[in-house]
């Protein structure tokens, strides 16, 4: 059970380091990020305050502001698609989670038939286990009769025959019914 408890942790820990890798990519400071962009404006500016009449130099604030607002731009439309990868993820690891859920109430049903749980179906037991720790941080505990309770967060997914489904909700939370 602890090494499950570990590979909850080691999963969520990766994901968070996935996810801000692609968010600092996205800014790309400093080389490619909006520093770059308002040294340049800055830049624009102490030239045209300099030479307040000149054309070259008004055309250059108006161009180094542009860019600024292409780069913002660009990193807005960065960040909106990461967050809809990262809820299509999402979305995708409930279903698998809900399948997973819904084999472990099936499973318990085998648990309590005389002879108890088969060898074949304890191994699949422990594999499904394994796997929501590590994709949702679900929390296990194997009762005498072979049969399992699945919590996520305190709350009970697998108790017995019943599993309950978990669906995302419009924050993009996971939701527990």
């Amino acid at each position: 059970l602890r090494v499950r408890g570990s590979s909850a942790t080691a999963a969520y820990f990766g994901t968070r380091s996935e996810l801000l890798k692609k968010v600092e990519d996205l800014f790309g400071e400093p080389d490619q990020g909006v520093t770059k962009e308002l040294t340049a404006t800055w830049d624009a500016f102490a030239t045209l305050a300099v030479s307040p009449s000149d054309n070259a130099a008004r055309y250059q604030v108006i161009s180094a502001l542009q860019g600024v607002a292409d780069r913002v731009n660009e990193i807005s439309t960065g960040v909106a698609q990461l967050s809809s990868d990262s809820a299509q993820r999402l979305a995708s690891d409930v279903d698998e989670a809900n399948s997973t859920i819904a084999r472990l109430g099936e499973i318990n049903k085998f648990a309590r038939m005389p002879g108890g749980l088969p060898a074949d179906l304890a191994d699949e037991r422990d594999r499904a286990l394994d796997s929501l720790a590590t994709s949702i941080g679900a929390q296990s505990s194997i009762d005498d009769d072979g049969r399992v309770r699945v919590t996520l967060n305190g709350l009970a997914v697998v108790d017995g025959d019943r599993a309950v489904m978990l669906g995302v909700g419009p924050s993009g939370a996971v939701t527990h019914p």
